[in-house]
């Protein structure tokens, strides 16, 4: 059954403000019943509960609702986003939970589609060892990257054999939420937020594309993207301060992990924070990317993904009546990120044209990818392509035989190369759209 939801300005306010006890109580109480019918295991249902009732994550428990419903024997089509990573900020119990609840839904559903699911959760399992315990040697570890090779050989064998149908690709989201007057209320009141708070900031990727185009927002954008340096701004006290001054709300923050070696050779687990969404109380979303610099590249992220751009100045732009810094060399950053930038592009799709996307070293990250080449491989076999010869120039895919086999390299978390692997995709959030 299908029931359209469209992401209309009241609900998305409604799921990001702050919520009452007396509210949370309630609604976190009838999602515990709605987890449990669902899927039959109540250590997801008391998840729910707790991301509601104690965590007041209204938007998040929201998206999980869906993807239960959708999975479960309910059959509701309550968002097409195959894309969302509904596992994440899971715990080991709760993942465990969640891949008893899928393999027992797995003969309702495409092959393909199951082996996409759960690479996800084993993808996200190894980062929740490796946060226990990062050290090679850990039994659980090594268990974890085990099982995420042997579920990311499923999805390579579905790419070959049952890729997913174009009507299965996610739809365009509803721009309803993005008006323009809200948008310019909600860039003015962060500016001054910001300028309170002594934290230099600037605008990046579609914002800085509207100015630099169309003289102002973009007309079918989703949200206001900002930049902030790591070496310049404290991203844990940011938040306090934003969820603190009364108009914006923070519930997340984002850490990416990566496996990397260090230069005796040893397998090290790297921690940063990324990224942070941020919601006016007019629904306007800000999307907060930390920039770190890495020899000549400043680099911006998601907790999976990564864009690289040349190291660049900032300079004076104006949107909406309100000054903002952005990069200097606007051609070159934009170039960078989108290619031929300055025709508009109504059918852009960022799970494969971002041209500046990198790997991320963690298996829930290469996950994604397989993820997108499956969703791909028959509507857009150039964009998977791509994807795919980004994953086995990391050394996470392999050739395995002379009609299209490839596999899982059990060892790509062992020593992955030091440059970023380029390729076109986007963060988990995003799908179809226009720039």
């Amino acid at each position: 059954m299908k029931i359209a939801l469209p992401r209309r300005i009241r609900f998305s306010r409604f799921l990001n403000m702050p919520h009452a006890r007396w509210t949370r109580l309630p609604l976190g109480g009838m999602m515990w019943l709605f987890t449990l019918l669902a899927t039959a295991e109540p250590v997801l249902a008391r998840e729910m509960a707790r991301r509601i009732i104690r965590q007041d994550q209204f938007h998040r428990a929201a998206r999980r609702a869906s993807f239960y419903a959708r999975r479960s024997w309910m059959r509701l089509h309550l968002s097409r986003d195959m894309i969302y990573v509904f596992c994440n900020q899971m715990t080991l119990p709760e993942l465990a939970a969640l891949r008893r609840f899928l393999e027992r839904r797995a003969p309702a559903h495409p092959a393909g589609l199951v082996a996409c699911d759960l690479a996800y959760v084993s993808g996200m399992a190894v980062l929740e060892e490796a946060a226990a315990d990062p050290r090679p040697e850990n039994p659980a570890l090594q268990a974890a990257l085990e099982q995420f090779r042997q579920d990311a050989d499923r999805v390579l064998e579905a790419i070959r054999l049952t890729p997913a149908d174009l009507p299965d690709l996610p739809e365009e989201k509803d721009r309803d939420g993005f008006a323009l007057d809200r948008a310019a209320v909600a860039l003015a009141d962060f500016a001054a937020e910001m300028d309170r708070a002594g934290a230099p900031w600037f605008v990046l990727s579609g914002t800085l594309l509207g100015i630099v185009r169309e003289g102002g927002f973009l007309p079918h954008d989703y949200d206001i993207d900002a930049g902030i340096m790591a070496d310049t701004v404290d991203p844990v006290a940011l938040r306090a301060r934003l969820n603190a001054g009364g108009r914006f709300r923070c519930t997340d923050l984002e850490w990416q992990t990566s496996f990397d070696r260090d230069g005796a050779g040893q397998i090290t687990v790297t921690r940063r924070p990324v990224f942070m969404k941020v919601c006016h109380a007019n629904g306007i979303y800000i999307d907060i990317f930390v920039h770190y610099r890495e020899g000549g590249v400043i680099w911006h992220a998601s907790s999976l993904f990564r864009w690289d751009n040349s190291d660049f100045t900032l300079s004076r732009y104006e949107l909406a009546g309100t000054p903002v810094l952005g990069p200097a060399d606007a051609d070159r950053y934009l170039t960078e990120n989108y290619g031929t930038w300055r025709i508009p592009v109504t059918e852009f799709n960022s799970a494969f044209d971002t041209t500046n996307q990198s790997v991320v070293r963690n298996p829930l990250s290469v996950a994604i990818f397989l993820r997108r080449i499956w969703m791909g491989e028959a509507s857009n076999p150039r964009g998977a392509e791509a994807l795919r010869r980004a994953l086995a120039r990391g050394g996470f895919i392999a050739p395995t035989g002379p009609e299209g086999q490839w596999q899982a390299q059990a060892a790509a978390f062992a020593g992955m190369p030091d440059a970023p692997l380029s390729a076109g995709a986007a963060d988990p959030e995003d799908g179809a759209g226009a720039r």
